[in-house]
């Protein structure tokens, strides 16, 4: 079938596939569409999903109190080499 024997789209998003930006992009977009479209459709037509929309939303209120301590872990040594960096010059 060719461009031209294509039917033409009815649905507000049908063919539209953004050009790799990611999941957190695509998930972005279908909250905002959700809150005018069923979130299932702007899903389906963007090809995503629903249990990675879930998934990538429950991952962003989760804390991680392991990354937390690694990140403290990290400014601390930051702060120790600055402070020792600034002895020297």
């Amino acid at each position: 079938m060719n461009a031209m024997q294509r039917p033409r789209p009815d649905n507000f998003l049908q063919g539209y596939r953004p050009l790799n930006v990611g999941l957190p992009q695509s998930v972005s977009l279908i909250k905002e569409l959700g809150e005018r479209y069923p979130r299932a459709e702007p899903g389906r037509v963007l090809g995503v999903n629903r249990s990675s929309v879930y998934e990538a939303c429950t991952r962003r209120r989760r804390v991680d109190c392991r990354r937390i301590a690694l990140r403290q872990l990290a400014l601390s040594f930051i702060c120790k080499a600055v402070v020792l960096w600034g002895r020297e010059h």
